[in-house]
């Protein structure tokens, strides 16, 4: 939610720069070094958890046949990693990769991925086999024993209780 409220008034006004400038001001925190504490936590967010998340969401749209969705995801969450060089080395150029990861590639990326929800997760021609019911009930064997153990219902309150020492503490009934 601090992300949000950081970046609503620049990303309303339309100007990259109004957006850079509230992310990398010229002064300096209370301690006297490095970013305002507001930002560290954005920073630490987009930068780091979004991109983590999107490189650890892409492999399962691989798996799915999703290979536009994967790709960009890949590509999104890399410049959203890669863009934490810009505030550790204080040089907003080298920060414009992560915001241009998440304000840019990323809802890019959407349009796939909600194409990809939409048709139920396979992939457009995705081939998928069909069990005919022979196959489908080869798989339940049928030459075990039946179980004949007695419901909890059919116990004795000793069966119920299991072994261990009798209601009165004097071992085994």
């Amino acid at each position: 939610m601090a992300a949000v409220a950081v970046h609503r008034r620049p990303l309303s006004s339309g100007s990259l720069a109004a957006l850079l400038a509230a992310r990398y001001p010229r002064r300096t925190s209370s301690s006297g070094r490095g970013r305002p504490d507001p930002f560290k936590p954005d920073i630490v967010a987009w930068d780091i958890f979004f991109g983590l998340a999107l490189l650890f969401a892409a492999p399962v749209f691989h798996a799915a046949g999703r290979v536009a969705v994967r790709n960009g995801l890949l590509i999104a969450g890399a410049m959203c990693v890669l863009g934490i060089i810009g505030p550790a080395v204080n040089h907003i150029a080298l920060g414009q990769i992560g915001i241009i990861g998440y304000a840019v590639v990323w809802p890019i990326v959407c349009v796939p991925l909600s194409k990809a929800f939409r048709q139920g997760g396979r992939a457009s021609g995705a081939i998928v086999p069909a069990l005919d019911r022979d196959a489908e009930h080869a798989s339940q064997s049928t030459d075990r024993e039946p179980c004949t153990a007695p419901l909890d219902s059919q116990l004795t309150p000793a069966q119920a209780r299991g072994p261990g020492p009798s209601p009165n503490g004097h071992g085994a009934v």
